[in-house]
C-alpha cells in the first residue's frame, strides 16, 4: 500500500465518522464541543455530502494506482 492509497482510506474513516456524528450525535457534540459547535455545526447534508465524494475518491485512487 502507498501513501495515496492510506490518506485515501483515512479520508473515508473520517468521511464516515462524520457522517456517523451529523446523524446520531448532533446533541453530544453540542453539549460537548459548544464554542466548536457554534463555529462548525453538524450537517447532515455536509456529511452525506461529505462520505459520497470520499467514496469517490477512494475507488479512483484504487482503480487507476
Amino acid at each position: 500500500m502507498n501513501l495515496i492509497e492510506i490518506i485515501s482510506i483515512l479520508l473515508l474513516i473520517d468521511s464516515f465518522f462524520a457522517l456517523l456524528l451529523s446523524i446520531f450525535g448532533e446533541k453530544w457534540y453540542i453539549k460537548n464541543f459548544r464554542s466548536v459547535s457554534r463555529i462548525f455545526p453538524t450537517s447532515k447534508i455536509w456529511a452525506l455530502w461529505y462520505f459520497i465524494l470520499s467514496i469517490w475518491i477512494v475507488l479512483i485512487t484504487f482503480k487507476f494506482i
